[in-house]
């Protein structure tokens, strides 16, 4: 009975990863049109506060954590490392972070030419 215990609390709460995939993909549903650098910084902004949220949640399950520069510089990289953390194969984290960009680069493909960076 102590082993299933252990076993269920060191499993991670992956919200906040899932919240880090899929802002990018949910914020450009909302309809608000906003300049393209406060919008980088937005994004910054909060993935740097989700990947802090994961990083966290990952000690509470007593689990090690990618460094947090992978999640800044390089988001993909951060998703590997942590499905390689957590021992899943498939990595699920990390295929739907493809789908989703690679949907979103697909959706606002037309629209690029009118997008002001200044």
């Amino acid at each position: 009975m102590a082993s299933l215990i252990s076993e269920e609390s060191s499993k991670p709460n992956n919200f906040w990863c899932w919240l880090l995939i899929l802002y990018p993909f949910l914020m450009s549903f909302t309809g608000i049109e906003l300049e393209y650098i406060f919008i980088a910084a937005l994004q910054l902004a909060a993935s740097m506060i989700f990947i802090t949220l994961d990083r966290r949640a990952l000690a509470n399950a007593e689990l090690r954590s990618p460094h947090p520069l992978w999640g800044i510089l390089f988001f993909p990289v951060y998703l590997w490392k942590r499905e390689n953390i957590l021992g899943r194969r498939w990595k699920p984290m990390f295929l739907v972070f493809i789908g989703a960009y690679t949907l979103y680069l697909a959706l606002i493909f037309p629209y690029l030419s009118s997008i002001r960076i200044l």
